[in-house]
This record gives C-alpha cells, sequence and structure tokens, in this order.
C-alpha cells in the first residue's frame, strides 16, 4: 500500500491517512486504535510483531487524554508494552502501565515487576538496597536512580548490576521516609 497526497503544504503536515475507531456500547479508559504489523516467519505462519496504538486514559468529554503505546514480540510471546508516550508528554521505558513499588527494611530485598520501580524505606535503617527483577533481562541494563522525599542530603548509588539484580548502596542509614526511583534498559 502507498499513500501519496500533492499540495501546495510547503510548512505544514500533510495527513495522509486516519485510523477511526467508534463504539455502539458506551467508551471507556481503554479504547484506542492502532497498527499491526505482521509478518510470515515461516511458511504458512504470520506473527504480529509489534503495535503502534493510541490508547485512551480518559474519555471525559473535553478532558480526552490519549497514550501512544509501542509494543513488540520477543521470544515468541504475543507483543508487549516496551515504550509509552503519556498524554502529559512524560516517557515510560518498559512494559506495565504503573511502577513497582518496593520496601527495604531490616532485609533490603524486594522482588520487582518492572523495569522502572519507586522504593520506600521501612522499618530498620538499611545502607543498601538489591532489587531482584521478576524477569531476567537478556544482558546487564543500564539504570540510572533519582532520589527524592525524605532527607535530601542523603546519596544513593548503583553498586552493581547483573541480568537479574540492581544493588543499590546508600551513602548513611536510610529512614522510613525516605525514597528512591530507579529505571533500567536494556
Amino acid at each position: 500500500m502507498h499513500a501519496q497526497l500533492d499540495s501546495a503544504a510547503t510548512s505544514t503536515v500533510t495527513y495522509l491517512e486516519r485510523l477511526t475507531s467508534t463504539s455502539t456500547g458506551t467508551p471507556a479508559a481503554g479504547i484506542g486504535a492502532g497498527l499491526e504489523f505482521e509478518v510470515e516467519t515461516a511458511a504458512s505462519n504470520n506473527e504480529v510483531g509489534a503495535t503502534i496504538e493510541a490508547v485512551t486514559t480518559d474519555v471525559t468529554a473535553a478532558s480526552e487524554d490519549f497514550d501512544l503505546v509501542f509494543k513488540t514480540m520477543r521470544a515468541g510471546a504475543a507483543a508487549s508494552e516496551q515504550f509509552r508516550v503519556r498524554s502529559t508528554g512524560k516517557i515510560k521505558v518498559g512494559g506495565g502501565s504503573t511502577p513497582t513499588v518496593g520496601t527495604c527494611g531490616t532485609t533490603p530485598s524486594i522482588t520487582g515487576n518492572d523495569t522502572r520501580g519507586v522504593v520506600t524505606f521501612g522499618t530498620g535503617s538499611p545502607t543498601a538496597c538489591t532489587i531482584t527483577f521478576s524477569a531476567a533481562f537478556g544482558s546487564a541494563p543500564y539504570c540510572t536512580i533519582t532520589a527524592y522525599g525524605g532527607d535530601a542530603g542523603k546519596r544513593y548509588w548503583i553498586t552493581s548490576t547483573s541480568t537479574t539484580t540492581l544493588v543499590i548502596g546508600i551513602e548513611a542509614a536510610a529512614t522510613a521516609s525516605q525514597k528512591f526511583h530507579y529505571t533500567c534498559i536494556e
């Protein structure tokens, strides 16, 4: 398929195609429109390897919000979310819609379900925190951490990463009011 539009436009975007999705029911958050990219990967075997979706997060009249979601297939599983541009302009890398929240306490280890999350401190005063990923990365990920909340004087650093864990060092013993945010990408 080839789309072409000849126009007099010289400094504006011209739209060659529109995808429209309507419903006979009552629209709710999550309704959207998308494109699927399907490829024959073996004789008579077609797979949807990637999608791009415009998904509503709010369908309130005159207050609608849409996210743009990119999904890809990995290891033969159905295409899953890898990247999202939120209606606020913020970008999310990795699957899931909300960050994993974990607590580091006297036994500072949490299990993450996502490639990003918020860690708060419970009882005890840990000087390190180990985040164990629920699914291993193919190679050691690149991770960043950002401290926020509680004592702004505390500093955090990445001690080590592997395909299954992220270890964070803490300058001084953490208190329960402190938090940090981590993001990891492969």
